[in-house]
């Protein structure tokens, strides 16, 4: 999926130098209930995903975190926490989400593979 992006050194140093961000392990990247409107890229590193104190996920390099309040509007739902130093992420908001996708095209497609999984999967688990 998006991995694969991540993954070319040569795209994501680019977008690295332009939209990157470092966290040091247990710094704070958003607050459940905090506005915001960026998603977040994990380059390298990994970042834990918290709702009131219980850990739900921990995202690796290639996953993204926070897309519903940069899709649509929304607070956050849950807290986002670099889980080891050196923990480095892409930071897209709404100004650059569009410049992003005309640059790199790619990125809109594996983004909507990537959304639909989530929803199957959610679907899944409420099914059985």
């Amino acid at each position: 999926m998006l991995r694969e992006l991540f993954y070319d050194s040569k795209t994501s140093s680019r977008l690295e130098n332009r939209f990157g961000r470092r966290y040091k392990s247990n710094d704070i990247i958003f607050k459940e209930d905090d506005k915001g409107n960026d998603m977040y890229f994990i380059v390298s590193g990994s970042v834990r995903l918290s709702r009131m104190g219980q850990i739900l996920k921990v995202m690796q390099r290639g996953e993204y975190f926070g897309e519903m309040s940069l899709l649509i509007g929304i607070q956050r739902t849950m807290t986002a926490q670099a889980e080891e130093d050196n923990t480095r992420v892409i930071a897209v908001n709404t100004e650059n989400f569009e410049t992003l996708l005309r640059e790199e095209p790619k990125i809109a497609i594996l983004l909507l593979r990537e959304l639909a999984n989530r929803i199957k999967d959610t679907d899944e688990r409420f099914i059985k």
